[in-house]
């Protein structure tokens, strides 16, 4: 099991600390699914739609696939 980040710490408010806390748990997830999200979603008890919206409610950036250059 991985060590928490931190990112708690800083918190100052209990919103602040709940994002915090749901940001470790994504992160977790996603670090035991060695980034498959599909898996990492099934273990949250989410749908691969779900997480997505989690992950940017949280802040987390997506990166998007591009169409290559004609």
């Amino acid at each position: 099991r991985r060590l928490s980040t931190g990112a708690w710490l800083g918190a100052r408010t209990r919103d602040e600390l709940a994002a915090a806390y749901q940001k470790e748990v994504v992160v977790e997830a996603l670090h035991e699914s060695r980034g498959d999200l599909a898996a990492a979603a099934k273990r949250l008890g989410l749908d691969r739609a779900g997480l997505d919206a989690k992950l940017k409610l949280l802040g987390f950036a997506a990166a998007e696939a591009k169409a290559p250059s004609p």
